[in-house]
């Protein structure tokens, strides 16, 4: 059985690191997977969102979230959307992504910020994101930080160290170009792709081949 013919489940972040297009294109792809994403944004994210696409998404709910990526990219999914999503308030540490007994198969936190993994990386859970990624290391499920910052300073790297010896998994947002992008979706496309990989999606979304 195909990975994504099962029904998955995951955690989704974002913070207030600069690449939102990532996400967006994310959401896009996930759209024809089977499956639910609960997903949980600080207040940082919906500026930087803002700022980089003009999209406001301060108040959005999760019904509006397939129509609004269809809508931004002006076409629907490959596939039959079978994706549903779920949002928690970032502030709200009482929320089910706070507990062990939640059961999401990783987490993925896209963009991560160097707060973010800073906060993560000391064992800070000042919020559900920090505290929801201090669950998924602590159950030794799949934590993938999508980090994007440039250059990275000595204290960065030493986070990023903790969190790789803690289990998680450091995936920056550098993509490659070896599959000759011709738009930028389709270097958006090479970071999703890898992410995919991590979580088991089989979906091939780049090409490697000449």
């Amino acid at each position: 059985m195909k990975s994504e013919e099962r029904k998955r489940k995951f955690l989704l972040a974002s913070t207030g690191g600069s690449g939102c297009g990532y996400l967006l294109r994310y959401f896009y792809h996930l759209l024809s997977v089977k499956g639910e994403t609960h997903w949980i944004a600080s207040e940082n994210f919906f500026h930087v969102l803002k700022q980089e696409f003009s999209l406001d998404w301060q108040n959005i709910n999760a019904n509006e979230i397939s129509r609004n990526i269809s809508t931004f990219f002006n076409e629907k999914p490959s596939a039959e959307q079978n994706h549903s999503f779920k949002i928690y308030d970032h502030k709200n540490i009482k929320a089910n992504p706070a507990s062990g007994t939640s059961n999401y198969e990783a987490m993925i936190i896209l963009p991560c910020s160097m707060k973010t993994l800073a906060s993560i990386a000391s064992g800070v859970a000042a919020n559900l994101i920090d505290r929801a990624a201090d669950v998924a290391l602590k159950e030794k499920r799949k934590l993938i930080l999508v980090v994007r910052e440039t250059p990275y300073n000595l204290i960065h790297i030493e986070n990023m160290k903790k969190v790789t010896l803690a289990g998680g998994v450091i995936l920056p947002a550098s993509p490659g170009f070896y599959h000759h992008p011709k738009s930028v979706n389709d270097i958006y496309d090479f970071i999703v792709d890898r992410i995919f990989r991590q979580i088991g999606i089989d979906k091939t979304l780049v090409s490697y081949e000449e």
